[in-house]
């Protein structure tokens, strides 16, 4: 697949970041997986806000290859430097989140399966993600987190608006930061994150190759993406209303278990097979793997 320069979309790009973010913001976070969604959202917050120190959070749900998420974020964090098209300060932190994921996700995943699209997996994922980034980021004086987040993506459950609405405020209440999609009605086509990559005078076929791509998240095998969606009538369309009423239900009592309003008790077994009552403590889960984080790329 070829992919056109669009200066109007690479500046729509930049217009967008500068209504995200201000000069007073010297810190910006964002969850970064070095694929094409988030890549053009760190190049277009490199370009507008050069002086910013840049946190970029990779997180591992357990159906990652660690290794191989941080060697290709690394790349093209080289990359991006000596082509200088990223000249700020810069840590890459790297989150082991597999024990939070198995609680909050996995522990119940075949209940889940048989009540909701399976794909909604990725809901517990991008919860546990927010939640842990806004902790650190709340240690470490930052008050905004970007991610790459996409319109034409909005099919997909934990890019709903229905999705945002229940993480948002807990949140931002409880750690006084917010979740920014800075480039989210941007991307409002498959191509779009291409085109604006493509601006900065990127080869997305080079881009896109063996060396520079984005390291797969298993989960994503699990159900097909249904692009032709956006041809639809959204108000009426049978699976947007199923799915963004499943979102809701799903997702809404996990950020009261992260919060610590309310419990999770979950049974666990030994290995003679005894059971037991275990409340999960999600804050020392949280603590836990920050106090273990990696920084595996700084500048």
């Amino acid at each position: 697949m070829g992919y056109s320069i669009s200066t109007n979309k690479y500046m729509e790009a930049l217009q967008s970041v500068r209504n995200s973010f201000t000069a007073n913001n010297k810190k910006i976070a964002m969850l970064y997986s070095g694929g094409k969604d988030s890549t053009a959202v760190l190049l277009a917050i490199a370009k507008e806000f050069p002086e910013a120190q840049l946190y970029l959070y990779a997180l591992n749900n357990g159906c990652m290859y660690p290794e191989e998420v941080k060697g290709k974020i690394v790349e093209k964090l080289d990359l991006f430097r000596d082509r200088g098209l990223v000249k700020n300060k810069i840590e890459a932190i790297y989150f082991d989140m597999r024990e939070m994921m198995a609680y909050l996700g996995f522990r119940t995943f075949s209940d889940d399966m048989a009540r909701y699209p399976t794909g909604l997996l990725c809901c517990s994922c991008k919860l546990i993600m927010h939640f842990i980034t806004a902790r650190y980021s709340q240690q470490i004086g930052v008050s905004k987190i970007a991610d790459g987040y996409s319109y034409f993506e909005r099919f997909l459950p934990e890019q709903t608006l229905e999705f945002r609405s229940v993480v948002e405020g807990p949140i931002a209440e409880k750690y006084g930061v917010k979740m920014i999609s800075p480039l989210y009605s941007v991307f409002d086509g498959l191509d779009a994150p291409m085109q604006i990559i493509s601006g900065f005078g990127l080869d997305p076929k080079t881009f896109l190759g063996e060396n520079q791509g984005q390291g797969v998240c298993m989960l994503g095998m699990l159900y097909t993406i249904p692009y032709d969606v956006n041809n639809s009538d959204e108000p009426t369309n049978q699976f947007f209303t199923a799915m963004k009423k499943a979102v809701v239900e799903y997702t809404s009592d996990k950020p009261r278990f992260i919060s610590g309003r309310k419990t999770q008790q979950l049974i666990m077994h030994d290995s003679y097979g005894n059971e037991r009552l275990a409340d999960i403590p999600y804050d020392q889960l949280m603590d836990k793997i920050i106090a273990a984080k990696e920084i595996f790329f700084e500048n």
